[in-house]
C-alpha cells in the first residue's frame, strides 16, 4: 500500500510541475530570499517573525521547490503589510535616484503569493487589497519619475522595417548563418525567442502556397490549446529576407546532426532556451559593429533582439493603410484577446494568409504583393533525376533518416531548394566575395553544370499540378493588376505611335535622297552614310583581328586546352569542351599562383571535403575560374606568400 502511495505521490509531482517552469520557481525562491535579506538587515524584529528556517524533510519534498538550496521560507500568514511595503518601495527604487519599471514591484506580490500556496497558507484578502492600492500609487510614481527623466528603463523598442532589413544582411557579412535564420524565424512567427528556441521540423508543414509553423506552446499556454498555425511565404525578390532560403541553407550546412534530430536550433542534450541566449549574444555583437545604423532608426539604448516581436507587429499595421486585421495579428502573436474571443476566433486563419505576406516584406501595395514564390515547373519534381540529384547534395543525410517516416520534411526541404536554385547566383556572388564563407560548403554551388539544368525548372508563374493560385490576397491588388495591364497596354500603343511617325519621316526623307541619287546629286545623307559603311568595314577588320590575339592570349594562360584524341565517346569530348574555358592559374603579386588572393580553404564536412579533395572548388559565379583539386595543390601557403 505505500508503495501504492509513493507511486502516486510521484505521479501527482510530475504532474504538478508542468504548471510552472522551474526556472520560474527558482526566480521566486532568489526573489523570497532578497526579501528576507531585507527585513533582516532593516528589522530583524519582524525577521524573527516573518521568517522561518525550511525543514530538512521540506528540502527534500519535491513539492515545495525548495531546490535544496533555499534555507529560509516567508510566514504568508497574516504577513505584516507595512513591512511588505517597505521591501516593495525599496525595489522601485535605484541607486536612490532612478525609479525602475514596476516589473519587479508586480513580481515580488506574485512571489509572496505563490509561496503562500505552496506553503499551504492562505492570505487575508486585506493583505491583497492593500498591496493592490500600494502598486497603484507606484504606478503613479513612475508616471511623475518618468516626467522628469529618472526612470530607469529596460523595455525593447519594436525594430524599424528597414532596420530589421539591414539586420539580416549584417549576419551573412560576418558568415553567422544561424543569427541570420533566428531573425527571419522570429520576425515572421511574431514570436518571443523562447517560442523559436525549441523549433524543430514536426512544427512545420506545407500549406497551399506557404509554410505552416505552429509552436508546441508558448509562455501564457504550455498546455498549446489557444494556439494557432502561422503561414510563412517567401519573398521572391530579395534573398537576404527569405525565411525559405535560410531554412534550405541551414538544413544544407547541418545536414548531418538534422539526420539524427530534427531540431533547428538546439543541439541535442542541451535544455531550452540556451540557443535564444546564444543568438541573442551573438545578434548584440553582431550590432555593436553598426551602432550608427542603428542609432539612425531607434534609441540604441532600447535595442534587444525581443524588440523584433514587437517590430514585426508593428510593421503588419503601419506598411499600408489597408492592414491586417488586429485580431490576426494577435493570434500571430500569440497575445490574448479574452477568453471568449480566443475561443471564438480560434479558426480564423484567413486574415493570416496575408499578414504572412506582409511579414515577408512584400509590398502591400503593389501588384507583386500576390507573387508566387520560386516552384518547380514539373508535377514530379522528385521524379526528375537532375532535382532528385540537386536534393541529395543539398540534403540527402536528413533525407534518408527519414526515408519512410510518415512525417518527413522532404515536401518542405523541396520548396526551400526551389527557393535556393532561384537565389543561387547571389549566394554564388556571396560565396566568393567573402573568402572562407560557410556557403563554400555548399556542394551543390561548385556544381555548374547542375545547376545550369536545375535553373529552367523554377519559376515564379502559376503551373498547373503545383501551385497557380495565391492565397491571402485583398480585392485592391487584382484591381492594381488590371490597372497595370491598361497601364502596359496604353504605353504600347504609344510607342506604337511614335514609332510610326518616326518611320513616316525616315521613309519621307529616304525617298528624297533616292530622288536626289538618282538625278546625279550627292546630298548630305548618302555621304554619311557611306562614310559610316566605310568605317564599319574597317573597324570590324580590326575587331577581328584583335578577336585572334585575345584567343591566343587566353589559351597561353589557360594551358592551351588539347582536342581529345580520335577514338573517344562523345562525353568526354563534351567534358573537354565544358572545360576548355575553365581557368586554374591566377595571377597577382607579379606572379602565377594556384589559388586567387586572400583565398581560404573552406571547413566543410566529410561529405564536401571529398569533393573539393578530388574536384577542386569553384571561385567565381560562372564557374570559369577553379582551385584544382586539393590533392594536387603543392604548397600553397608559399605560394601566396
Amino acid at each position: 500500500m505505500d508503495l501504492q502511495n509513493d507511486e502516486f505521490e510521484r505521479q501527482s509531482n510530475e504532474i504538478t510541475e508542468l504548471a510552472m517552469a522551474n526556472k520560474t520557481r527558482r526566480d521566486c525562491r532568489c526573489r523570497m530570499m532578497r526579501i528576507a535579506n531585507f527585513w533582516k538587515k532593516i528589522n530583524p524584529e519582524h525577521y524573527a517573525i516573518g521568517v522561518i528556517k525550511v525543514s530538512e524533510s521540506d528540502l527534500e519534498n519535491p513539492s515545495k521547490f525548495c531546490f535544496g538550496q533555499c534555507k529560509e521560507d516567508l510566514v504568508c500568514t497574516g504577513p505584516n503589510v507595512v513591512m511588505v511595503k517597505q521591501c516593495l518601495m525599496s525595489t522601485i527604487k535605484k541607486k536612490i535616484v532612478k525609479v525602475k519599471s514596476l516589473q519587479d514591484v508586480r513580481k515580488c506580490k506574485d512571489t509572496i503569493v505563490w509561496g503562500a500556496k505552496i506553503a499551504g497558507q492562505r492570505l487575508p484578502t486585506s493583505f491583497c487589497e492593500e498591496i493592490d492600492a500600494h502598486i497603484a500609487i507606484c504606478k503613479k510614481l513612475c508616471m511623475k519619475a518618468k516626467k522628469e527623466g529618472d526612470v530607469d528603463e529596460r523595455e525593447a523598442d519594436p525594430i524599424p522595417i528597414a532596420l530589421h532589413q539591414s539586420m539580416l544582411k549584417w549576419p551573412i557579412e560576418s558568415n553567422n548563418i544561424f543569427v541570420w535564420f533566428w531573425t527571419l524565424s522570429q520576425w515572421n512567427c511574431v514570436a518571443r525567442c523562447a517560442s523559436i528556441d525549441p523549433l524543430a521540423f514536426h512544427n512545420f508543414k506545407t500549406g497551399q502556397d506557404s509554410i505552416i509553423c505552429k509552436h508546441d506552446d508558448q509562455k501564457a499556454d504550455k498546455t498549446g490549446e489557444r494556439l494557432s498555425e502561422k503561414n510563412v511565404y517567401s519573398n521572391p525578390f530579395e534573398w537576404t529576407q527569405r525565411f525559405w532560403t535560410g531554412m534550405g541553407i541551414c538544413a544544407a550546412l547541418n545536414c548531418a546532426a538534422l539526420s539524427s534530430h530534427e531540431r533547428l536550433f538546439l543541439k541535442p542534450d542541451v535544455k531550452e532556451g540556451a540557443a535564444s541566449t546564444r543568438c541573442c549574444e551573438q545578434l548584440l555583437g553582431i550590432t555593436t559593429n553598426h551602432k550608427n545604423e542603428v542609432l539612425t532608426q531607434m534609441r540604441i539604448d532600447h535595442f534587444d533582439p525581443c524588440g523584433l516581436r514587437k517590430g514585426s507587429a508593428t510593421h503588419a499595421v503601419s506598411g499600408t493603410t489597408h492592414a491586417q486585421s488586429l485580431p490576426s495579428i494577435a493570434r500571430r502573436g500569440e497575445w490574448s484577446q479574452g477568453m471568449v474571443l480566443d475561443v471564438c476566433w480560434h479558426f480564423a486563419s484567413t486574415g493570416d494568409h496575408c499578414l504572412g505576406r506582409i511579414l515577408a516584406c512584400l509590398p502591400p501595395n503593389s501588384p507583386d504583393f500576390a507573387a508566387l514564390p520560386p516552384l518547380f515547373n514539373i508535377p514530379n519534381p522528385l521524379g526528375n533525376e537532375h532535382v532528385k540529384k540537386g536534393m541529395q547534395m543539398l540534403c540527402g543525410p536528413i533525407l534518408a533518416s527519414y526515408e519512410e517516416a510518415p512525417n518527413s520534411p522532404a515536401p518542405m526541404l523541396l520548396r526551400c531548394f526551389a527557393c535556393v536554385i532561384h537565389h543561387v547566383d547571389e549566394l554564388m556572388d556571396t560565396m566568393v566575395k567573402i573568402p572562407g564563407h560557410d556557403f563554400n560548403q555548399l556542394s551543390l554551388l561548385h556544381n555548374h553544370q547542375l545547376l545550369a539544368q536545375l535553373k529552367p525548372l523554377v519559376t515564379t508563374d502559376p503551373t498547373e499540378g503545383t501551385m497557380t493560385v495565391a492565397a491571402g490576397i485583398p480585392p485592391h491588388i487584382e484591381l492594381a493588376k488590371q490597372v497595370v495591364k491598361v497601364l502596359d497596354a496604353t504605353t504600347d500603343i504609344a510607342h506604337k505611335f511614335d514609332n510610326q511617325t518616326t518611320q513616316l519621316i525616315q521613309a519621307v526623307e529616304d525617298a528624297i535622297g533616292k530622288k536626289a541619287w538618282d538625278s546625279g546629286h550627292v546630298t548630305g545623307t548618302k555621304l554619311v552614310d557611306m562614310l559610316s559603311e566605310f568605317q564599319s568595314t574597317h573597324l570590324k577588320a580590326v575587331d577581328e583581328r584583335l578577336n585572334d590575339v585575345r584567343k591566343e592570349f587566353a589559351r597561353a594562360m589557360n594551358g592551351s586546352a588539347v582536342s581529345p584524341p580520335a577514338g573517344t565517346n562523345d562525353n568526354a569530348a563534351a567534358a573537354s569542351s565544358a572545360n576548355a574555358g575553365v581557368s586554374c592559374k591566377f595571377i597577382h603579386d607579379g606572379k602565377f599562383h594556384a589559388v586567387p588572393k586572400n583565398f581560404q580553404f573552406p571547413k566543410p564536412k566529410l561529405r564536401e571535403a571529398i569533393g573539393f579533395w578530388l574536384c577542386g572548388q569553384s571561385v567565381s559565379e560562372n564557374g570559369q575560374r577553379r582551385v584544382k583539386p586539393f590533392k594536387d595543390l603543392q604548397n600553397v601557403s608559399a605560394a601566396n606568400q
